[in-house]
């Protein structure tokens, strides 16, 4: 379930709105102090908002990593492997899982 759900949630079937560009906007005028998103769907760092201003709760695509050793993994890397060969990339550290460094529901937020 989790690679047919990721494969169905993974960014990049949707374009930024005109509040996701207006928030853009904020930080261009230098008036964005930052902003928060429960999304991940990552829209408001493609229409421009910087990754230092965002505070995404849920986490995002951009990255992923191991969830048994934590270990960093390439983020487009993961996605080729799991939208395009339908499986979890194994961790080459441990062997372990990677996955994309977002929280599903019943996973503990970032800290």
């Amino acid at each position: 379930p989790f690679i047919q759900l990721a494969s169905e949630l993974w960014p990049g079937k949707h374009s930024p709105t005109i509040t996701h560009s207006f928030i853009a906007l904020l930080e261009k005028k230098g008036m964005l102090l930052r902003t928060y998103t429960q999304n991940i769907d990552g829209l408001d760092v493609l229409a421009g908002v910087s990754e230092e201003k965002m505070i995404e709760c849920h986490g995002h695509f951009r990255t992923a990593s191991c969830i048994s050793c934590n270990v960093s993994y390439d983020g487009k890397e993961c996605k080729r492997v799991i939208v395009e060969e339908k499986r979890a990339p194994p961790c080459q550290n441990c062997g372990g899982h990677v996955k994309p460094d977002i929280v599903f529901f019943g996973e503990s937020l970032p800290t």
